[in-house]
């Protein structure tokens, strides 16, 4: 049947072969499943589309439709689409011939060109911001203050940071006692340069004597 008639309207089959719809003087929806839908539930919330439920777009009583989100409503009929093998084959026959058209065009001039001009544009308007290193407490300026990478100043201080991070094994100084964080992979003896240089040098006395 190429329309149905719905309350004094006419709905036409539309060109694409899928839907039903009334000429733009219907109002507020064309299609004839939203008109059905809006005539027992009000106007459809932004965002949602009107599904039918056992998939066939022709039934369109109220019983058979349900409003959900566009997100749900793609997701819903893509999971149908995936339990049809012919479908899957197909998909993924388009996927590698689309794969290799776009390594032709990102290795071509214009491709090229494009990636170009577009790195100009995000970098336009870009502006330095200042943040502090979280190893030296010094202040200095990024592109990327976002980003949780960004947090020294430095590669010297990335590193230290990067060390301190392993601190996490309780020793005791071989000088003087004390306890302190060692860093895990490391055979550290002593909790500072100075008590580490101190016990250098008693060894070295004790060994000469």
């Amino acid at each position: 049947m190429s329309h149905v008639d719905y309350r004094g309207i006419r709905f036409y089959i539309q060109s694409t072969n899928r839907y039903y719809a009334a000429d733009k003087r219907c109002k507020p929806y064309r299609l004839l499943h939203r008109y059905v839908w809006w005539e027992v539930n009000g106007m459809i919330p932004r965002g949602h589309h009107i599904h039918h439920k056992d998939g066939n777009w022709k039934n369109n009583d109220i019983s058979n439709l349900e409003c959900i989100s566009g997100i749900e409503h793609a997701r819903s009929h893509m999971k149908a689409r995936y339990l049809d093998p012919e479908f899957v084959i197909q998909n993924n026959k388009n996927l590698l011939l689309a794969q290799e058209a776009a390594k032709i065009w990102h290795a071509s001039e214009e491709g090229r060109s494009v990636h170009v001009r577009t790195a100009k544009d995000q970098w336009k308007d870009k502006a330095k911001s200042e943040k502090i290193c979280i190893v030296c407490a010094k202040p200095f300026m990024t592109y990327f203050a976002n980003r949780v990478s960004t947090r020294f100043c430095s590669k010297s201080c990335a590193q230290a940071g990067c060390y301190a991070k392993q601190k996490t094994l309780k020793k005791n100084c071989g000088w003087c006692g004390v306890e302190f964080l060692a860093n895990k992979y490391r055979n550290v003896i002593c909790c500072s340069k100075l008590c580490s240089n101190r016990k250098r040098g008693f060894d070295s006395k004790n060994k000469c004597t």
